[in-house]
């Protein structure tokens, strides 16, 4: 976390950061906090579980706009009148291969490389 901080500024401590900063940090805070506590980077960035080395193995990415990801989408939940698409949940599988070239994409430094071109 402290690597994407000095990337988006030069100061990462708290009360020194520019707005950039903060406000990636309250969107990090945020994300898949639900109604829970997200992740506090001043309280937490010590953690034993924020401290444990990762390596990344494996990735897999799917075209969602492919016709062959049959997935329900907001739209389809929007259609319906008497239902409030904020409290709808599911799970999505996605299946390890589909008959497509596109579905799924495992060079994902490629992938990566395409979505900022």
């Amino acid at each position: 976390m402290t690597a994407v901080l000095e990337l988006l500024g030069p100061y990462v401590e708290a009360g020194s950061r520019n707005e950039i900063q903060e406000l990636f940090l309250t969107r990090v805070a945020r994300y898949g906090a639900g109604l829970r506590r997200g992740y506090d980077h001043d309280e937490m960035q010590s953690w034993a579980a924020y401290q444990t080395p990762w390596v990344h193995r494996f990735g897999r990415a799917y075209d969602m706009n492919s016709e062959e990801i049959d997935v329900l989408r907001l739209a389809d939940v929007e259609r319906r009148r008497f239902v409030s698409a904020d409290t709808v949940k599911f799970i999505i599988n996605l299946p390890d291969d589909l008959p497509s070239e596109d579905s799924p994409l495992t060079d994902l430094v490629t992938f990566a490389a395409d979505l900022v071109k």
